[in-house]
């Protein structure tokens, strides 16, 4: 499984990135199938967006959600 985390517009610290990773593991022991998972931080303006894709065929699952802390989103 293959995990990609990126950042448009502001910058993720390491501790963010192993939080993404601490909770993104439960995918994997859940459900083996998965291909990939990308994780996308944005920032605009007032809030930060976080979107996952995750692509575990014959699935491809696109989550969004937007808070005003980059942690909590």
């Amino acid at each position: 499984m293959s995990l990609q985390i990126k950042a448009r517009h502001c910058t993720i610290d390491d501790a963010l990135k192993a939080y993404v990773e601490q909770k993104l593991e439960r995918i994997r022991r859940f459900y083996s199938k998965v291909h990939g998972i990308e994780v996308v931080f944005t920032d605009e303006k007032t809030t930060y967006t976080c979107e996952i894709e995750l692509i575990a065929p014959p699935m491809y699952v696109i989550a969004t959600a937007d808070d005003k802390d980059i942690r909590a989103s």
